[in-house]
């Protein structure tokens, strides 16, 4: 499958911000080429000032800076920028000083072709209606970045994100397309009539970079190391290692705990900057959410792009909890959404007396899946540790001891939220009401197998309803 060519959120924001600076500037670049011409930093004229903010207005994109200034180098700086994005509350980034590389051969031919970027002192803040607390708060408190572009790469000595307890650090070869995706000529007409409605992407990813920040926070800290090695076509490979602490915070803490946990990555990026090949790899020991606990956790992903072609493991090794003592699971997911609309990932989980075997369906992962099992043989001894079950039993007076088997088992939850069981079952050493195997046939310890429908919504007068009932 061809890789996926449509720009992420981050490379709309990147290439909107340089398109409507550079290539909506064309009325004035005669004007930069004459005060590039000086041998010391000159101020924008404030009518080209106003010229940029405005366009980047219509981008929903509020520019401030102290200062704007072109460079001897031919390079347009900014001193206190602040950027903040329509329809989220203060502003998002800051940086104490912002320097663009400009080609301006190449911008009065229309084409977008930045040679440098530099920012120092940057800082990355959350907005109230976007953090989890509905607080604005600090993300990254120190931005450091110098890239320049060397052939066809994007040289990168070093990047360097800081927060309280994260560091980032990536250095290497970058495609071109992060700071011009496709280097495609910029018609200067339709990008001044375009608008991106930025405001949710940027609040996604904000949203998800605070959640990995507070897990980071929690664990004692977090180390990111990307280093990225360019292809002779123009792309990247990029080898990422994530570190976490063992040091977690308790009560007020993590709602998951691991101890040794760390991240392995591989990502393939074309010349243009956008996802050819991925695969990702956590591990982790002694993971602990509420009264649940396994000692071994692997989780590992691949794909194309994030949505296409996605295929990967889960296996969870001697998990436990008071009402399980000890069982292992695997999931797998062998591809992307089926015709129907479903995302199925096969499960197969064991204990030492019990054993399932099926895949649960999700429409979206936000979403509780639907299960279907096609076969499970579950021990009623171990059924016995559930509180639950030991009471209906009781309440019921039916005793059961023994193997359950289910077939064709089908599950799910209605859109009012009550469930609905439907498949085969089997069991043996029922005794309900005084029926039993052994009144029915005497001396011969048979199975009762029957069809099951089960619902508990409003209309169904009768919940559970058996059929073709055998011995």
């Amino acid at each position: 499958m061809s890789p996926d060519s449509s720009p992420r959120p981050w490379q709309k924001f990147l290439s909107g911000l340089l398109a409507t600076s550079l290539g909506l500037l064309l009325p004035v670049q005669l004007c930069f080429l004459w005060l590039a011409a000086s041998n010391r930093p000159v101020a924008l004229p404030e009518f080209a000032s106003e010229f940029l903010t405005r366009e980047f207005a219509k981008q929903n994109i509020r520019l401030q800076a102290r200062h704007f200034w072109i460079l001897p180098d031919r390079s347009l700086a900014a001193d206190d920028l602040r950027v903040e994005i329509t329809g989220l509350s203060g502003e998002i980034f800051s940086a104490e000083y912002a320097e663009v590389g400009l080609s301006f051969t190449s911008l009065l031919s229309g084409t977008l072709r930045p040679n440098r970027l530099l920012i120092r002192d940057g800082k990355l803040w959350c907005p109230a209606a976007v953090a989890q607390k509905g607080v604005r708060q600090e993300l990254i408190s120190e931005i450091r970045v110098d890239l320049r572009r060397e052939g066809q790469w994007l040289m990168a000595p070093v990047i360097r994100a800081h927060s309280s307890k994260l560091n980032i650090i990536v250095t290497g070869e970058l495609p071109l397309g992060l700071l011009s995706p496709d280097e495609a000529k910029v018609a200067v007409s339709s990008a001044a009539a375009k608008e991106t409605a930025l405001a949710p992407q940027i609040s996604s990813l904000l949203r998800n970079l605070e959640t990995f920040i507070i897990t980071a926070d929690r664990s004692g800290g977090a180390s990111v190391n990307i280093t990225a090695e360019g292809t002779s076509s123009g792309g990247a490979k990029l080898r990422t290692q994530i570190l976490f602490g063992d040091d977690w915070m308790e009560a007020d803490g993590a709602i998951i705990r691991m101890q040794h946990l760390q991240a392995k990555g591989f990502v393939e990026l074309t010349p243009q900057a956008t996802l050819k090949s991925w695969n990702f790899q956590i591990n982790g020991r002694h993971l602990a959410y509420q009264n649940y606990q396994a000692e071994r956790f692997q989780l590992s992903l691949a794909g194309t792009t994030l949505r296409s072609s996605l295929h990967g493991q889960l296996a969870i090794a001697h998990a436990h909890t008071e009402s399980i003592p000890d069982c292992n699971l695997q999931a797998t997911l062998r591809e992307s959404k089926t015709a129907n609309g479903l995302l199925p990932i096969e499960i197969t989980a064991c204990t030492p007396q019990s054993y399932a075997r099926g895949q649960l369906n999700f429409t979206s992962l936000n979403q509780i899946p639907s299960i279907d099992l096609a076969e499970a043989q579950i021990a009623t001894d171990e059924l016995l540790n559930w509180a639950s079950y030991r009471d209906a039993m009781r309440q019921a007076k039916i005793h059961l001891d023994g193997q359950i088997l289910l077939q064709e088992f089908h599950g799910e939850l209605r859109a009012d939220g009550t469930p609905a069981l439907q498949g085969e079952i089997g069991f043996s050493g029922l005794d309900a009401l005084g029926l039993s195997s052994a009144t029915i046939a005497p001396g011969a310890d048979l199975p009762l197998s029957a069809k099951f429908a089960y619902q508990t919504n409003p209309a169904a007068t009768r919940p559970l309803q058996l059929s073709e009932l055998h011995l």
